[in-house]
């Protein structure tokens, strides 16, 4: 009988792998993120499934946004443009970081507030009321001689995403990775694995990588799913 399991399972993971390499598809570089139209060896977005994964976002008018605030601003503006293109808004956004340039031994409180007053105009508003989770760094950026303050990616965009809480048939399908907002966090707190959750199916979405697994919404230490109904 366990043999016959394991039969089924591998044929299973065969298939989702077939069909998963059959719908990726790969987005170029706007103009706007590449002005000088440069050969470079990066996709601005790529369609794995259901799920948009975007490239770092830098504002494409530095020139007159000068400070953080306005720069956080223009670049959500022109990532809108983009996801509308798709068919996605970013209340679909269900991950963000944040990369703040400067000397990341200074402490840059200032500056993060800065970024986020100009979040709060895209996020949690009475129009687009969800949240993304969001992780914010200091860092040197690359860009930063152009006047580049600040640099964005999106790990993650899903299209039909649920807009309510996480339910027992989504974990028990292993749906945990498109959790909304509220939900995140739970598993990181309890670090007890999910009883509904399809261990298998998680893994094989973040290819064993527990960054990943921490930013889909996945408890990096225990494999936890947040809204999931823990073990007894």
């Amino acid at each position: 009988m366990m043999i016959k399991h394991l039969a089924v399972l591998a044929a299973a993971l065969m298939i989702s792998s077939t069909a998963a390499a059959q719908t990726i598809r790969r987005i170029p570089l706007t103009p706007s993120q590449n002005p000088t139209n440069a050969d470079l060896p990066f996709s601005q977005a790529v369609w794995a499934g259901d799920t948009l994964y975007v490239s770092g976002w830098l504002d494409p008018d530095v020139k007159t946004h000068t400070d953080i605030k306005s720069q956080a601003v223009g670049i959500l503006e022109d990532m809108q443009k983009f996801l509308a293109s798709q068919k996605l808004t970013l209340g679909d956004v269900v991950m963000m970081r944040v990369y703040i340039g400067g000397d990341p031994t200074k402490d840059f409180r200032g500056d993060a507030l800065e970024a986020r007053a100009g979040f709060r105009q895209f996020f949690g508003t009475k129009d687009q009321p969800n949240k993304p989770a969001c992780t914010t760094v200091h860092v040197p950026l690359p860009a930063a001689p152009r006047g580049v303050l600040v640099e964005i990616d999106v790990p993650e965009v899903v299209f039909g995403r649920p807009r309510g809480r996480l339910t027992r048939s989504d974990a028990r399908l292993g749906k945990a990775r498109i959790a909304p907002f509220a939900a995140v966090g739970l598993a990181a707190k309890t670090h007890r694995s999910p009883r509904y959750v399809d261990r298998g199916r998680q893994r094989r979405l973040s290819g064993g990588d527990p960054t990943h697994l921490a930013m889909v919404g996945w408890c990096c230490k225990c494999g936890a799913a947040p809204g999931a109904r823990p073990d007894r």
